[in-house]
């Protein structure tokens, strides 16, 4: 080396750029090996046992598994100062690990999370792969009417406390219909309903209060004259 030009330190000294430091490596390097520094990347401020292994970034760069990096890479995103990888099934994130714009590995996107299989409340998008739209209120699963259809429009199964009927799912049943006995169908009402049995309830009672003073006519008549009848027939004791 030249003269005044350290590459190698009396023990307890540090060579750094041709001198010796004490105590430690100066701020910016590291010790690479047994009493040689040498300077951090520029993207570190600082480093530990490489020059590549960074303890903390330059600005405008984010640490990404010990490295800073000027922009995280894919299927990672920002949070504070690093870059933390996506959940498993997102093709990439933003904002938080779990904020998926789209999903990998025959994953399924629905609420900005991804999906092994579409979650209840849903079916498969007719106009988008692997993106999963929800179904109308009261739905557990349902299924397209029609290509043209922007939603879902028919209802297969009902989620709990909703019923059944012609396609869609309902919380009570419409007027004629009546819950199954298990209270997972409306059926057409079997019935009279209340407000019909209060109309012909009042149609019917004049009609009533007719037939019963004629009955009770018909009662005195048939018992007048068998009395009549009796004083008629019954033997006297000057007859005998």
């Amino acid at each position: 080396t030249n003269a005044g030009t350290c590459s190698r330190c009396v023990e307890g000294l540090f060579a750094f750029e041709g001198e010796c430091y004490s105590g430690t490596c100066p701020a910016g390097s590291c010790e690479v090996e047994d009493g040689v520094c040498e300077k951090c990347d520029a993207s570190c401020t600082t480093c530990k046992e490489s020059k590549y292994s960074c303890l903390e970034c330059a600005p405008n760069y984010q640490m990404v598994d010990g490295r800073c990096v000027e922009s995280c890479p894919d299927r990672m995103t920002l949070i504070g100062e690093r870059c933390e990888h996506c959940s498993k099934n997102c093709l990439n994130c933003n904002g938080t690990i779990d904020s998926c714009p789209s999903c990998y590995n025959n994953n399924y996107l629905y609420n900005n999370k991804c999906w092994p299989s579409c979650p209840p409340h849903t079916t498969l998008s007719l106009t988008t792969p692997s993106l999963c739209v929800a179904c109308l209120t009261g739905c557990k699963e349902c299924a397209w009417n029609s290509s043209a259809d922007t939603h879902p429009e028919l209802c297969t199964t009902c989620a709990f406390g909703f019923k059944y009927m012609q396609s869609r799912c309902y919380l009570r049943c419409v007027k004629g219909y009546e819950a199954s006995p298990n209270g997972t169908h409306c059926l057409k009402s079997s019935s009279i309903s209340a407000d019909d049995i209060a109309v012909k309830s009042q149609m019917l009672f004049p009609h009533l209060i007719c037939a019963g003073v004629l009955a009770a006519a018909v009662m005195f008549a048939q018992r007048n004259t068998t009395v009549s009848y009796t004083h008629l027939t019954l033997p006297t004791n000057r007859e005998v």
